[in-house]
């Protein structure tokens, strides 16, 4: 995928984690050369066959897509989307601090403090009854997720450095257990600064 535009793989990204809809995407899909020239032919043939009207067919579009990009790629590019919607305070970053809390609990362990000490916290926040963050109104979810400011931004970017320099490699993969799988290449030191 690397013989794609910028724009375009931000494009297929986006619509990977449900940021562009179906009808866009197919928009977007028909007007892509790069997409044609970069995907294999047979799978090219069955992205553009599928009826985008029917909205099941964009987890179908999702599996061949997949074939065709670098994964690893893609989830440096989400982990990312998420680090920065939250250290500019993006739309709704409330979820995407509670976000990090499941990214920790799908295998992402460098995401310890992270996802412990705030995505934890604010996913089920115990001055409202535990309830779940998304069933908050904005308002509540943006008073508590500011109390962690500006800590929290210190934590990101600790993490994304260690990303941006490859001494985290995510690899895009699963392991046995549905876990994602990443190299950590950090010393001692660096790890303990991102531990709970």
């Amino acid at each position: 995928m690397n013989n794609i535009p910028k724009t375009a793989k931000e494009t297929i990204f986006s619509f990977i984690v449900g940021d562009i809809p179906l009808s866009e995407f197919e928009t977007f899909l028909y007007e892509s050369k790069e997409i044609e020239d970069s995907f294999k032919y047979d799978d090219y043939i069955e992205l553009i066959s599928l009826d985008f009207r029917k909205n099941h067919n964009r987890y179908e579009a999702i599996k061949i897509i997949e074939k065709n990009i670098d994964i690893s790629e893609y989830e440096v590019w989400r982990l990312n989307k998420t680090f920065n919607n939250i250290i500019v305070k993006g739309k709704g970053y409330p979820l995407s601090i509670a976000f990090l809390y499941d990214l920790y609990c799908k295998g992402y362990y460098f995401l310890q403090k992270l996802g412990l000490e705030y995505g934890l916290l604010l996913d089920y926040p115990s001055e409202y009854g535990y309830k779940n963050l998304s069933e908050l109104s904005e308002s509540e979810q943006f008073r508590l997720a500011d109390v962690f400011y500006p800590e929290i931004v210190y934590h990101v970017k600790l993490i994304r450095k260690s990303i941006e320099d490859g001494k985290i490699l995510v690899t895009g993969k699963l392991d046995d257990y549905n876990n994602y799988i990443y190299i950590d290449n950090r010393n001692e030191e660096e790890r303990i600064q991102s531990e709970f």
